[in-house]
C-alpha cells in the first residue's frame, strides 16, 4: 500500500488495514492508545535532538548573549514531563547523543558531565535571558523571522514560540513544506531562524563525522568557528584512542557553551504494530528507510509472521 499521507496511514493502522507502521510521533502514538490501546507502542529514540537553529552570521545571532537568551527561555524539564509525558530525558544535547554516550562512554560529553556553569546556561530563567538581551543591545526584545517545515512538531512549536514570546522575541513564521525548505535552506536562503526536523545535535555519528558537522562552509547555520575548526586537524593527529576521546569531549563542550544551535529535548519515535504481527519488536530499518526503502527487510521480514486466528478473533 502507497499512503504518503500520515493521517490517512494512521487512520489505516487504526481500522486494521495495516499491520505495522513505524516513524510515528510521541503525540500520535498517544492519540493511538486513546481509540485502539490493542495496537503495541514500541519506544525508539530519534537519530537528532531538536532544535531551533539561527544564522550564525547574521544579526541579532552572531551574538551569542542572544543565542544563550533564547536557550534560557526554553523550560526543557517541564517541555519532557508535561508534553512528553515524562518519557524522555529533560536534558539539552551536544553533537553527539546522549544516547550514544551512555552505550560508549567517553565518546561524547554528556549532560551529566557539565560543569554547572554550563548546566546554568541551560537552565530556564527568563529574567536572566532578558538581561541577555538587553547586554546584547535589545533592551525591547527582538523582531524576527522563521522558516518552519510544516512536516515538524507544531504542537512543541508553538510552546517554543510562546516561550521566545516572553523573553521579548516575536517571530514571523514562515511555513514550507518540507522539500521546498530543505532546498531553501540548503541554498541559504533563509536570513534569521529554522525549525525542521533535522538538526545538527543529538546524532549518533561516528568521530570525525561529527569533527565535521559544522565546519566553515559544511554547515546551514552558517557557523564559522576557528576554534571548532581546529578540532578536526587535531583528532586527525591524534595518536591514541583516550586523546581522541579528549578532542570530541572538547569539540561537545565548543558546541555547548557557544550555543551554535538552540537545544530541545531528544523525542522518541513510535512503531506502532497490530497484536497479530508477530516478529517484530521495532527492529531499525526493517520497514522504513527513506527513499530506498527499508535496507534490512530482507532479514528481518522472513522472521514476521502473522498470527490469522488472533486477527480473525478480533474482527479484522
Amino acid at each position: 500500500m502507497v499512503i504518503t499521507d500520515q493521517e490517512e496511514a494512521l487512520e489505516a493502522m487504526r481500522t486494521g488495514k495495516l499491520d505495522v507502521m513505524d516513524r510515528v510521533s510521541h503525540k500520535q502514538a498517544m492519540e493511538m492508545a486513546k481509540t485502539n490501546p490493542e495496537i503495541l507502542r514500541i519506544l525508539n529514540p530519534t537519530t537528532q535532538a531538536v532544535t531551533i537553529q539561527p544564522r550564525y552570521d547574521k544579526a541579532p545571532f552572531n551574538d551569542v548573549r542572544v543565542r544563550q537568551a533564547m536557550q534560557m527561555a526554553l523550560d526543557l524539564p517541564t517541555i519532557a514531563k508535561d508534553y512528553y509525558h515524562g518519557e524522555i530525558e529533560p536534558y539539552p544535547n551536544t553533537i553527539i547523543s546522549r544516547y550514544l554516550s551512555k552505550v560508549m562512554p567517553g565518546w561524547g560529553f554528556p549532560y551529566q558531565e557539565w560543569p554547572q556553569d554550563l548546566k546554568d546556561e541551560y537552565a530556564y530563567n527568563p529574567p536572566a535571558a532578558r538581561q541577555l538581551l538587553a547586554d546584547a543591545g535589545f533592551p525591547n526584545g527582538i523582531k524576527t523571522n522563521i522558516v518552519v517545515d510544516i512536516a515538524s512538531d507544531m504542537d512543541l512549536f508553538q510552546i517554543i514560540k510562546f516561550c521566545f514570546a516572553q523573553i521579548g522575541i516575536e517571530m514571523e513564521v514562515r511555513p514550507m513544506e518540507s522539500n521546498a525548505c530543505t532546498a531553501f535552506v540548503g541554498a541559504h536562503k533563509h536570513d534569521q531562524l529554522v525549525y525542521r526536523q533535522y538538526g545538527p545535535l543529538g546524532h549518533c555519528y561516528a568521530p570525525f563525522q561529527a569533527f565535521s558537522r559544522l565546519q566553515t562552509g559544511a554547515n546551514d547555520l552558517m557557523v564559522s568557528d576557528p576554534v571548532f575548526d581546529s578540532f578536526y586537524n587535531k583528532a586527525m593527529y591524534a595518536t591514541t584512542e583516550e586523546e581522541l576521546k579528549k578532542h570530541m569531549k572538547d569539540m561537545n563542550e565548543r558546541v555547548a557553551r557557544q550555543h551554535f544551535a538552540i537545544s530541545l529535548l531528544q523525542p522518541r519515535e513510535y512503531a506502532l504494530c497490530q497484536p497479530w504481527l508477530k516478529g517484530y519488536h521495532g527492529q531499525i530499518h526493517s520497514i522504513w528507510m527513506g527513499v530506498g526503502g527499508p535496507s534490512r527487510l530482507n532479514f528481518y521480514g522472513a522472521r514476521f509472521w502473522i498470527d490469522h486466528k488472533m486477527k480473525k478473533s478480533l474482527g479484522r
